[in-house]
């Protein structure tokens, strides 16, 4: 009786030893000798198959992604099939409403924060809290996109601004290099002595301008002569120089433009107090933010706002027409190989205000539709885009700047030709506000912007910029209380 029941014994144990093995060979999830999700799939066993669609914004970035479903396809799952499709910004987003609308969203998708309250409300993102180790990713953002005991979404990145320069410029203007140290005062300064410096205005036809951007008619150098007998007035053209300015201050670009402005003169936007969302639009500090920026279009500095819809502010960089920008860390491929050798240019922290040394940082995730066809892939594809190899590719790819901890320093060694420390360096030391951002923010990220600090821009002469800004914030205001 007993050598029976030390046989049913060992037979269980080596049933449970094979549960085990099988389990194993079963493609699950790997976890830690704490039983935490590493992120990681083991690949050795059956995986799901099928096909789905991965859709993002930036095509920039679409070769890292690419990658990324390769390494999939090739080391992980090779029953799947991922079509990655890219369309612009805004259409991406209007594509975006009409498919969740009709209950056909894409199966895997990148979300940003300004849209995620929306998305998330209307229960179309995929809870992926079981295959994601929060562990190994920024606490701030996993609480950003976590709603109650759900995590919607695999955190893609982290990013920063900082001032793209062209040294080509500074040197002939004579104006003093960034440091690690420049102020406003410095940053103004190298504004002033760029323009300064720079030759006459034209319009994209060739046309010289004034100061107040008409074309200049002159007599037609052949003394042509109209009806009545009067000299006919042509535009002049004679100047073929584009006119050169310090800064880009693009008044549509919020958070590549003047929301760092914002937080380094020491204001603010809308922030949780705990008891809620809270606006600061017309604070003093908030103001003095926007003021220095839209300066810089009011001090003839800068292209006006009517200037960057003939000509893009990227444009105008890369034709070496522009002396300082504020970029993102992701633009940093485009801008390699749009400007190639053409002239010498790198990366600055920003310059300190009142605040500080404040950039603007942000970061995307991936969703998963919650009303997709094959969440088994779906799922899989999502555990593989949380795994140290997937966010290792994109750093290293210089695609850019990967959530996952330890991951991000690939992308600095990527370009090493550039002072890429700008941005890093900075979400180091502490000077990094993330995204500022409320669950409304669909509902008044118009008010803020188009209709807010863009439409003012378009006015600037005239504007009073900290009455619109009360405006601004009386507005928004409302819409929180409405809806929040």
């Amino acid at each position: 009786m007993k050598k029976r029941i030390l046989a049913l014994l060992l037979m269980a144990a080596m049933l449970i030893s094979m549960c085990a093995i099988l389990s194993a060979c079963d493609g699950d999830t790997v976890t830690d000798e704490n039983g935490e999700v590493t992120g990681e799939t083991t690949g050795d066993g059956e995986q799901p198959e099928g096909e789905i669609t991965f859709k993002l914004w930036d095509v920039n970035q679409k070769p890292g992604m690419d990658l990324m479903v390769a390494d999939y396809i090739d080391n992980v799952n090779p029953n799947a099939k991922i079509n990655v499709e890219v369309l612009e910004w805004g259409l991406y987003w209007q594509a975006m409403e009409e498919d969740r609308e009709a209950g056909q969203m894409p199966d895997v998708v990148w979300m940003h924060s300004n849209y995620f309250a929306e998305y998330a409300e209307a229960g179309a993102l995929l809870d992926v809290t079981d295959v994601v180790d929060a562990s190994k990713f920024n606490a701030g953002m996993i609480d950003t996109f976590t709603v109650g005991d759900q995590l919607l979404g695999v955190p893609k990145d982290n990013s920063a601004i900082a001032v793209i320069y062209n040294k080509t410029l500074f040197e002939a203007a004579g104006a003093d290099l960034p440091t690690d140290s420049w102020t406003w005062d410095d940053f103004s300064a190298a504004a002033k002595a760029i323009t300064d410096k720079g030759g006459d205005a034209v319009d994209v036809d060739g046309n010289k301008l004034d100061d107040k951007g008409e074309v200049v008619m002159i007599d037609d150098p052949e003394g042509a002569l109209d009806d009545d007998g009067n000299v006919v007035q042509v535009p002049d053209q004679e100047t073929v120089s584009i006119k050169t300015y310090g800064f880009a201050a693009d008044a549509g670009e919020d958070e590549s433009g003047w929301l760092n402005t914002i937080y380094q003169a020491g204001g603010f936007t809308v922030k949780n107090d705990g008891d809620g969302t809270v606006t600061g639009y017309a604070d003093p500090a908030t103001i003095k933010g926007v003021e220095f920026y839209l300066g810089f279009q009011k001090d003839g500095q800068s292209p006006t706002q009517k200037d960057f819809t003939q000509v893009g502010r990227n444009a105008r960089f890369n034709n070496g027409t522009i002396g300082m920008m504020f970029v993102g860390n992701w633009t940093i491929g485009e801008f390699k190989d749009a400007i190639g050798d053409s002239f010498e240019w790198d990366f600055a922290v920003m310059p300190a205000g009142d605040g500080g040394c404040k950039t603007i940082s942000n970061g995307l995730i991936y969703s998963g539709y919650s009303g997709t066809q094959n969440p088994e892939l779906t799922k899989d594809f999502l555990q593989y885009l949380a795994s140290e190899a997937a966010q290792k590719i994109q750093s290293e790819s210089g695609t850019a700047i990967s959530a996952y901890e330890g991951t991000g320093a690939a992308f600095s060694e990527t370009f090493a030709d550039l002072n890429v420390a700008a941005f890093t360096n900075m979400m180091a030391d502490g000077n990094a506000v993330w995204y500022p951002t409320s669950p409304s923010k669909p509902e008044w990220v118009s008010l803020e912007r188009g209709d807010g600090i863009e439409k003012m821009s378009g006015d600037i002469d005239n504007v009073n910029i900290a009455d619109e800004m009360a405006i601004i914030d009386e507005a928004i205001k409302k819409v929180i209380a409405d809806n929040e």
